[in-house]
């Protein structure tokens, strides 16, 4: 059986569409599946302390986790690697670690304008125009994220 690589494993994505995707998709995906894990884990964690769930629960909830590192870690090297940030090479047994301070710039331009900037009425427009496939160029963040954060 072939070892599984953080950062090459696809994790079930297809990647000709994780290729096609423009910046802004894949922090919507990024942002997505991660805040899957985070809650996931946070959830669990807590009602486990608290008694609420079984020590089995809490280990299959924790080999779905360790499950989706794959898909995420995929997002997070073809994200490095698209925008020049400094990143490692997929080693096995080895995660994905960008230069963090660049990631984050990355994220947080995207981070601040869709998760704070827009309104909700704004972000209700966007999604019913992306889902009928029309123009959505408007509703894009402008600039560059490479400044995000620069004074």
């Amino acid at each position: 059986m072939e070892e599984r690589i953080y950062g090459l494993d696809t994790g079930g994505y297809d990647p000709q569409k994780v290729a096609a995707m423009a910046d802004w998709e894949l922090f919507l995906e990024y942002y997505s599946i991660t805040l899957v894990a985070w809650r996931m884990n946070h959830d669990t964690v807590r009602d486990y302390s608290r008694g609420y769930v079984s020590e089995d629960e809490y280990k299959s909830v924790a080999k779905e986790l360790e499950r989706l590192q794959y898909p995420i870690e995929y997002l997070l090297y073809t994200i490095s690697k698209r925008n020049d940030i400094e990143v490692n090479e997929p080693t096995a047994g080895k995660h994905i670690s960008p230069n963090r301070e660049v990631f984050m710039r990355w994220y947080g331009f995207y981070d601040d304008y869709f998760m704070h900037k827009i309104s909700d009425e704004v972000w209700h427009d966007f999604e019913q125009k992306r889902k009928d496939g029309a123009d959505i160029s408007e509703y894009l963040p402008e600039g560059d994220w490479r400044n995000y954060g620069q004074t």
